[in-house]
């Protein structure tokens, strides 16, 4: 829940595009510069697609916006590494490791 948001406070898009807060209501902000869209204050993403067919999803710092491409990052790193068809490239001593890791042991 993102109750903590004031007016005059700048969040960001994926693009590190700056968003300020001019009007909070009980479920929905306004950003400045932004008429065509109202955000939900409880998941950060404006209301609806009427005016665009990407949702635009705003984080409350630069540091999350890097973290959720990190994980991203990883993620599709791993699931290219380890594919589930043919052979894996990793050694008995690694799976181990990933196996103890996401808990598999």
């Amino acid at each position: 829940m993102k109750t903590d948001l004031k007016v005059g406070q700048i969040l960001f898009d994926w693009d590190l595009n700056e968003y300020e807060i001019i009007k909070i209501g009980n479920k929905y902000f306004d950003c400045k510069d932004c008429w065509r869209y109202k955000f939900e204050i409880e998941t950060l993403k404006h209301k609806d697609k009427v005016y665009s067919r990407r949702c635009i999803q705003l984080y409350l710092t630069k540091q999350e916006i890097e973290n959720v491409k990190e994980h991203t990052r990883l993620i599709d790193a791993i699931r290219n590494r380890i594919k589930s068809y043919g052979t894996i490239d990793l050694t008995l001593e690694q799976l181990i490791k990933i196996a103890e890791i996401i808990n598999l042991k």
